[in-house]
């Protein structure tokens, strides 16, 4: 594997948007081009370090982050996916769902009240989360089992950012196969690295996916493509597939484009941090509290003096010890820095009327827009 030689002194963040130090590797897989980190005992020990003390949801205390609807509302970001889902598949009244790394039960919340006659159950590596799952209703199971434990068989698996933390990727879709009742399907949601460079940021996140080197997984492992899609929602990627018995054609991506595109995502981060490390020292906030202003947050030295939000949930809370605001509640003169790839960030300013404060877009790159 070749390695990025820059990665282990950057700062990281965890998949539950908290600071995490320098160190870890990161490169590209030679024989598939997958963007990817090691799976050595140093990245082991961090995920388990971040697992054990993850906090689903904390900006919002605890409940899931909102995302801008067709109309501009803020609504649930289950709310969406699962509309999306029901306008791509067909699905009974009544049937048989796992959700795999189902958190709090955002998820399965919404999905029961979409459809009631299902028999739901919600999987995690603990039981931290089982009370809020079972409160949802009588129809719904817990378990911490690994996939190849689970008892039964599901008519639809979901992997809502799940997929990205399987240290041996082919190796769980082939447990997972035997999880899936003749006929079902596995939703898997990742980020997609081609519109969301800051996920090579996110310390427990093994893989990096971009569109060929997700369905060259998919493929090997034994499944049928069904369903691709990178516009669902901005920077990610939604894929649908059904396990095959025969064997699945599986051509193996360019390796070299998987670098480049790693090489030039990479680029794009270190010349975003540098031209906003100039603000530093002025009256600095970030927009959001996910991936991207977290990170950016600990690269320029923890300088900034809070987060803005559109999400209501979070709007007078804290992240990383610093207040979340409203854009209207800003004091005249800050700097507000966008932590997003090129056109994300512009998308959201348009809403912000502040004439009398600092908009500052990250830098324009040719891969990361």
């Amino acid at each position: 594997m070749t390695l990025l030689e820059d990665f282990p002194r950057t700062h990281r963040v965890t998949s539950d948007c908290r600071p995490w130090s320098p160190g870890g590797q990161l490169g590209v897989c030679p024989h598939c081009g997958t963007v990817q980190k090691p799976d050595d005992p140093q990245w082991r020990a961090d995920s388990q370090a971040i697992y054990e003390s993850y906090h689903i949801y904390a900006a919002s205390g605890g409940r899931e982050q909102g995302m801008a609807n067709a109309d501009g509302a803020t609504v649930a970001r289950s709310s969406l996916v699962i509309e999306r889902l029901l306008k791509t598949l067909k699905l009974p009244e009544s049937a048989r769902l796992l959700d795999i790394g189902c958190g709090n039960g955002a998820f399965l919340r919404v999905f029961n009240d979409k459809r009631p006659g299902w028999d739901l159950t919600g999987s995690e590596f603990d039981d931290r989360h089982q009370p809020a799952v079972l409160a949802i209703g009588d129809n719904v199971a817990f378990t911490t089992e690994p996939v190849a434990r689970i008892a039964g068989e599901f008519d639809l698996v979901t992997l809502n950012h799940v997929f990205e933390h399987a240290p041996d990727p082919i190796l769980f879709l082939t447990a997972l196969k035997m999880r899936i009742a003749p006929g079902g399907v596995v939703m898997i949601q990742v980020p997609d690295l081609e519109h969301s460079p800051f996920d090579l940021l996110v310390a427990d996140h093994g893989a990096h996916y971009h569109r060929e080197a997700l369905l060259y997984a998919l493929r090997r492992a034994g499944y049928e493509i069904l369903y691709c899609e990178q516009g669902w929602y901005p920077k990610e990627m939604t894929l649908i597939a059904r396990p095959r018995d025969e064997r699945v054609n599986a051509p193996t991506p360019a390796p070299e484009w998987g670098a480049q595109l790693l090489n030039d995502q990479w680029r794009w981060l270190s010349l975003t941090a540098q031209q906003f490390s100039q603000y530093a020292e002025r009256e600095l906030y970030l927009f959001g509290t996910a991936i991207a202003a977290t990170w950016l947050y600990a690269q320029l030295g923890e300088t900034a003096r809070g987060f803005v939000v559109d999400d209501p949930a979070q709007i007078g809370g804290s992240h990383c010890g610093k207040p979340v605001l409203a854009a209207k509640d800003l004091p005249a003169r800050a700097v507000l820095l966008m932590a997003f790839p090129p056109g994300v960030g512009e998308t959201i300013a348009a809403r912000i009327v502040r004439p009398d404060i600092l908009i500052v877009q990250a830098p324009q790159a040719e891969r990361a827009s």
